[in-house]
């Protein structure tokens, strides 16, 4: 503070006469002087970015936007606050995430190019948040699910074979074939568990060296005829009889083999059933409308497991939503770490974050009033307990000016 008789910015000036010439002296570069009826005389209004001292009416303190009780940058993800003076910036979203800083939102790896999983064979890609998971590659294939190698029908059940035969992979005929030869003092054809028998097979003439390949050899004068297996056709049943071609998987599922030659449907997230018919239900979108009711969910059983969906509620642009739960019960473990619902106060990821629940107790003693048009609601379950999900609903109204803040 200045002593008696001298204001300003430096205490240089000996008049406290507020007018534009005398301005930039009492308030400094950052602040205008305004003429007042208290003993100083004058005070100043700070630009944005600058305060005064609480003593001085000069504006000549920086505001450090960064450790406002809600930082301007978002949270969630962290994006790092810079202050410089006058005013401050946000850093980038990390990798995953789109926005300006301020707000990130995620990115759908798996939109594009099936999010880098392996496409053939099909693998399946789940967005996560900020990233992405591959699945398991199908029967056959090994590897981490971006890239799947071939390794080869025996590796599996030895290929169908019979367990003392031994297996060979593409014999010369595709990928999926495979040959059973039965060892040293077995008979047979190899295949299934009958496939090899003790002793030595009598000379049968024509079908002495076993030309049927997946099928009974039956001579017939001086050659012979296949009674080709279940799915095999040919002179020598060589050819397999493809089940999955065309494929009966509907959907975008992936049709494969069973041991038996059966067709089993690995299917996409969204659908189920033998034939993936069946489309499962939706979690996550973007809702928009000024009332409602939200259940998941909604068939009233137990949520799925590996769950990590978002939900957007949108109103009006003058309104905002007025959000009241009814029933929650999601799996309880410390800090909320397995399965949550994260509610933030905006219509993405990087809205300011209202919290994270879990266990039996409603969120925010059951209803939440948004400073915005809409809400994210993001719910997460990991791949252990399941409960019976949350129900809530929405109605619409002006935004409150004014009031306690607490």
């Amino acid at each position: 503070a200045c002593p008696s008789g001298w204001y300003g910015v430096d205490c240089t000036s000996n008049t406290a006469v507020c007018n534009a010439q005398d301005s930039h002296k009492l308030c400094g570069d950052h602040g205008t002087c305004v003429a007042t009826g208290t003993t100083r005389g004058y005070t100043c209004i700070c630009d944005q970015g600058w305060k005064s001292n609480g003593d001085d009416p000069a504006c000549k303190i920086d505001v450090n936007e960064c450790e406002a009780r809600h930082p301007p940058c978002s949270m969630q993800p962290y994006v790092p606050c810079i202050n410089v003076p006058g005013d401050f910036y946000c850093g980038s979203c990390p990798a995953g995430y789109t926005g300006n800083g301020h707000y990130c939102a995620d990115i759908d790896e798996c939109s594009t190019d099936n999010g880098g999983c392996s496409i053939v064979p099909k693998v399946q890609c789940i967005n996560t948040m900020g990233s992405r998971v591959c699945g398991s590659c199908p029967p056959g294939y090994q590897g981490d699910g971006v890239t799947c190698v071939f390794i080869g029908t025996c590796r599996i059940n030895n290929g169908g074979c019979h367990p003392l035969a031994i297996c060979i992979d593409n014999p010369g005929f595709n990928n999926l074939l495979v040959e059973c030869r039965c060892p040293t003092g077995y008979h047979g054809s190899g295949i299934g568990p009958q496939g090899c028998q003790p002793g030595t097979e009598v000379d049968q003439g024509p079908c002495a060296s076993h030309p049927c390949i997946h099928g009974h050899c039956i001579p017939h004068d001086l050659s012979f005829i296949c009674r080709c297996d279940p799915g095999y056709t040919g002179i020598t049943c060589a050819t397999p009889i493809n089940p999955c071609s065309p494929n009966p998987c509907k959907n975008d599922g992936i049709c494969m083999l069973t041991a038996d030659q059966q067709v089993s449907c690995e299917c996409t997230a969204a659908y189920s059933g033998p034939r993936c018919e069946t489309p499962k239900e939706t979690c996550g979108g973007v809702i928009r409308d000024v009332a409602g009711t939200l259940t998941y969910p909604p068939n009233g059983v137990t949520y799925g497991h590996g769950l990590s969906c978002a939900y957007i509620l949108a109103t009006n642009t003058s309104l905002v939503l007025n959000v009241t739960f009814t029933q929650f019960d999601l799996e309880s473990t410390p800090g909320c770490r397995h399965d949550f619902l994260q509610i933030h106060d905006g219509g993405n990821a990087g809205s300011h974050q209202i919290g994270r629940f879990c266990g039996k107790n409603l969120p925010m003693n059951g209803n939440i009033i948004s400073t915005h048009n809409s809400i994210y609601l993001w719910f997460h379950t990991d791949s252990s307990i399941s409960r019976t999900g949350f129900s809530l609903h929405w109605n619409s109204i002006p935004p409150v000016c004014g009031g306690h803040l607490h």
